[in-house]
């Protein structure tokens, strides 16, 4: 083994290493003996990543939603429903009926949820991409007159409600069937009261399909046509 001794009395091995090792290469500042301790930041003023615990980050409790309407954060605006009432409830689902999600629900809350691809959004559906990231369409409960409608969004793509077109603001009734991008879903009212605590009558019945034609009436004494 060949070691050489560096100007500052280090000693190397020669045929592993072109310079000293142990010794700051020119041009690098905060460059340590290695083990000695931490290198520093990279990039100074960038603050280091904190665990999770830490940063008390914890599983939404939207289904497949991350955005926060909890209100704690200042300027942060609130439902009305949830700053009357404190908290902001589940009022309803979509249930992925095809699509990658298929099986998958989704809760729906008060006032407006939007729904789209990003994590922020207070509906977030995942693996679509012929859903837009943000704002695709919105799920709208009113808690004034009980009612739920779809609104459509700043998506590129059109929503469809059982196979119509949403161009404006369409009531949703239970059952109705929602096509967004290559995913479709069933929509079910959570018909419960949270101020009276009670079962409000519910919307259940036939969804909003368009009735086919009707027959062409037969004139009187015309034979029937097989």
């Amino acid at each position: 083994m060949a070691m050489v001794q560096c100007p500052n009395g280090h000693l190397y091995d020669d045929r592993k290493h072109t310079h000293c090792p142990h010794c700051p290469v020119h041009g690098l500042r905060d460059v340590g003996i290695p083990g000695t301790q931490a290198a520093p930041m990279s990039r100074p003023g960038v603050p280091q990543t904190e665990p999770a615990s830490v940063r008390g980050g914890t599983a939404p409790i939207r289904g497949g939603g991350g955005a926060d309407r909890s209100g704690g954060v200042p300027g942060v605006t609130v439902g009305i429903f949830q700053k009357h009432t404190g908290m902001d409830p589940v009022v309803g689902w979509l249930v992925c009926v095809k699509g990658i999600n298929k099986g998958r629900d989704y809760r729906l809350h008060s006032d407006l949820n939007k729904l789209g691809r990003a994590p922020n959004m207070d509906v977030c559906i995942e693996g679509d991409d012929a859903i837009s990231r943000e704002n695709h369409c919105q799920i709208a409960f009113s808690p004034r007159s009980k009612t739920y409608n779809i609104i459509p969004g700043d998506g590129r793509n059109i929503s469809y409600l059982n196979d119509q077109d949403v161009l404006s603001a369409m009531k949703l009734k239970a059952y109705d069937r929602l096509d967004l991008g290559d995913s479709s879903f069933i929509f079910i009212p959570f018909e419960y009261d949270w101020k009276s605590s009670e079962i409000r009558e519910g919307q259940v019945g036939e969804p909003n399909i368009v009735p086919d034609d009707p027959p062409p009436r037969r004139r009187q004494g015309e034979p029937d046509v097989l």
